[in-house]
């Protein structure tokens, strides 16, 4: 399924491909264009590929929110502009691709000029990738005649549960054939990621919404952890926990808002945030009583994990 351009022709405009049902076998989902061969298709507009549903299986390629290459020779593809994947329910056992796919090493290139992202949403996004594949953020870095010329990212958005089937997964950023960062971002996720690989990210973003557990440092490839958003009275927070030890990871807060500081535990194993907390309010802030009389006050507190 190519919902771009193939072989010669070209866009000028965006493409998507947006699957709600129905059950799928064959080669590849492709939402931008496809060159084969001698072929040089190209596109200057936006890729992308949304699934909401249906059952997906046997690619041997795999979900391709770019563009793709195949045959010996000087293949060429281009998106210029971004390309996307996101999951929001179905079945898919099939690699994940954010941003284009080579198939051969001796095509020319598949290239995404711009930013490159998978993003996985909400439960039933999670729970729809049901066996272990490869989500990579842009392109395969094995595959250096692919590339993204932006960032590239793999989004996990508002997720509350971890479900049975997600094990075995590897999450790749590709740093080496992207010209921009590479990043993994929990944004409102509670989720046990012990059978999870993350490999060759620049940076993992955590918002104070997140708590990710079943880290391993030896599954776990990123150069620095980001607080990102508003952490105000979240208490003390513990976002991320580890089974081994971590520290050796940097820790950077400088864009989060409301950190008073951010280490790790003393064994190392957890990442530990200590927030800027409303004081305790109490209601009336004075109270006079006569002798042998009494009184109530009302006690507030504001922060999350505080008693």
């Amino acid at each position: 399924l190519i919902a771009g351009p193939a072989y010669n022709g070209d866009l000028h405009g965006d493409s998507l491909l947006t699957i709600n049902g129905g059950e799928f076998k064959g080669t590849a989902m492709i939402g931008g264009c496809y060159a084969y061969d001698t072929r040089k298709p190209k596109m200057k507009g936006n890729s992308s590929v949304v699934i909401n549903g249906g059952k997906i299986t046997g690619l041997s390629w795999g979900v391709i929110g770019g563009c793709a290459a195949n045959g010996s020779g000087v293949a060429e593809a281009m998106v210029q502009g971004s390309s996307s994947v996101s999951i929001y329910g179905g079945t898919i056992s099939a690699n994940i691709y954010g941003g284009p796919f080579a198939r051969q090493s001796d095509v020319k290139s598949s290239v995404v000029s711009g930013d490159a992202s998978v993003n996985i949403i909400g439960d039933d996004g999670l729970a729809a990738i049901t066996a272990p594949v490869k989500i990579f953020a842009g392109a395969d870095p094995a595959k250096t005649n692919s590339g993204v010329g932006g960032n590239a990212a793999v989004n996990f958005v508002n997720i509350t549960k971890t479900p049975a089937e997600f094990k075995g997964f590897e999450l790749n950023g590709g740093k080496s054939v992207t010209s921009g960062d590479s990043v993994l971002v929990f944004n409102m996720v509670k989720a046990d990621f012990s059978k999870v690989t993350i490999t060759s990210f620049d940076r993992v973003e955590v918002d104070p919404n997140s708590e990710i557990s079943g880290l391993s440092k030896a599954a776990f490839d990123a150069d620095t952890i980001k607080l990102t958003g508003n952490w105000n009275n979240f208490g003390e927070a513990s976002p991320l926990k580890f089974t081994d030890d971590a520290s050796a990871v940097k820790i950077d807060a400088s864009g989060a808002l409301g950190v008073k500081s951010a280490g790790w535990s003393s064994d190392g194993k957890t990442l530990v945030v200590k927030c800027d907390n409303t004081p305790v309010a109490v209601t009336p802030a004075t109270l006079r009583l006569e002798v042998g009389k009494s009184g109530n006050v009302t006690v507030t507190t504001y922060a999350k994990n505080e008693a």
